[in-house]
């Protein structure tokens, strides 16, 4: 694998992902809006683009081998209660053209970072969270990452739905562990670095096609 593409690139979680790819020689090509050199690790490629344009996206998936979509709704603070500003249906309008266009460019593997809560996760999602989500801007992003995760594992392509609580800079004593029935709680979290270095070192593993798993905190090691 030499290159991949980073769709939502620019984001904290699309900034680690750059960091890790090049740290595992691969070149990653950050997509998005604000994508530049100076918004971008060394190394990596800078796109800017709008995953919303469908010849924006066409133009970034030229030669790349794998594409990462870790694209968030935008709100006007960081607070769940926070109005949302961006398009509502962003994942999933995105997704479509991710999917067109993947089989179109020969782009076979495909892995999205959705969230825990999203789906047929809802109910192994802490209760407590679950009413924050009910509750805030928050539904808005669940109600169409289900669309969009429903569109990519649709697609015949090998994907790969990940789906994090809560995420945060909380590291774990003992690594992460990834399950398609695990549950979790209210108040758990995954840190941003541990998520990346996941998905980088398992990108390439057949054992994660067409799966969509829940990835959490390890309560103790199994090395």
């Amino acid at each position: 694998m030499n290159k991949v593409l980073i769709i939502g690139g620019t984001g904290k979680t699309g900034n680690l992902l750059a960091k890790d790819f090049l740290n595992f020689g691969v070149v990653p090509v950050c997509f998005g809006r604000t994508a530049s050199c100076e918004t971008v690790p060394s190394g990596a490629l800078a796109f800017r683009g709008d995953s919303l344009s469908k010849s924006s996206l066409s133009s970034s998936m030229e030669d790349v081998a794998a594409i990462v979509v870790c694209l968030s709704i935008s709100r006007v603070g960081s607070s769940p209660f926070s109005k949302v500003v961006g398009d509502r249906e962003l994942h999933s309008k995105s997704m479509r053209s991710i999917v067109d266009l993947a089989k179109e460019h020969g782009v076979d593997r495909v892995l999205k970072v959705s969230a825990q809560g999203v789906g047929d996760s809802w109910n192994r999602a802490g209760i407590l969270f679950r009413s924050l989500v009910l509750s805030s801007n928050l539904r808005t992003a669940f109600s169409d990452h289900e669309l969009s995760d429903s569109i990519l594992s649709e697609s015949g392509l090998n994907w790969t739905i990940i789906r994090p609580p809560i995420l945060g800079s909380s590291k774990s004593r003992h690594g992460l562990i990834t399950g398609s029935k695990l549950r979790t709680r209210s108040y758990d979290s995954v840190s941003r670095e541990e998520l990346s270095a996941w998905i980088v070192d398992n990108i390439g593993k057949d054992v994660y096609f067409k799966r969509c798993l829940t990835i959490k905190k390890a309560k103790r090691s199994f090395q």
